[in-house]
């Protein structure tokens, strides 16, 4: 219910003046894991042919990561595209979501990803990683440009997902509808017990 009523669009763009022009999104904890070092290399490539391109990394650094980050951002000569907003409040994750070209997860390792869902329930596509476990539910349903773990991957798949001109569009939709249909609690707890109950079943039978 927290995706049903979004900021308007600008909110994000007022809160953070650096950001004036499209740009690409990721939202999670700064660390390798997330395969920032990838985005940034990614990043460097794409901004030669979008000069209008920036990329807002946002998120809570507990491991320092983001001194690397920054580092890593003045040797791509980058850095001046490239805004780090630390911990943003939900309402503002949310307005960010609806001011994004992209969202862009290229972890080397994830569990589910529960941020691809977030994105997606307020209609901003995605590019994630082949090593984002959902990854596979979410290119058979159309909503995910899947990339691989590398630098060249990752830029292709967001030139790819940036040179579609009805992406967006078709995200609004499809987006917030799976979501809705797989990975709200409406959903998943009946699924749950159903399973538990099927299990309890089995060892029940001699």
């Amino acid at each position: 219910s927290t995706f049903t009523r979004l900021p308007p669009r600008g909110t994000f763009r007022a809160a953070f003046p650096a950001v004036d022009g499209p740009f690409l999104l990721f939202v999670g904890r700064l660390s390798r894991q997330k395969g920032l070092d990838l985005l940034l290399g990614a990043f460097a490539r794409v901004a030669r042919e979008r000069e209008d391109l920036s990329l807002v990394l946002a998120g809570p650094d507990p491991d320092g990561y983001g001194a690397h980050l920054r580092t890593l951002s003045e040797t791509l000569n980058i850095q001046r595209r490239v805004v780090l907003t630390g911990l943003l409040t939900h309402e503002m994750k949310l307005a960010a979501f609806v001011d994004a070209k992209l969202f862009v997860l290229p972890s080397y390792a994830e569990n589910f990803g529960a941020v691809t869902t977030e994105a997606l329930a307020c209609g901003l596509p995605v590019v994630i990683s082949d090593q984002v476990n959902i990854h596979r539910e979410m290119a058979a349903a159309g909503v995910a440009t899947v990339v691989q773990c590398s630098i060249d991957s990752v830029a292709s798949g967001i030139t790819a997902a940036l040179a579609d001109s009805s992406l967006r569009a078709r995200i609004a939709t499809l987006g917030p509808a799976l979501v809705h249909a797989h990975y709200t609690w409406d959903t998943i707890a009946p699924a749950c017990i159903d399973k538990y109950a099927e299990t309890i079943a089995g060892a029940a039978r001699p």
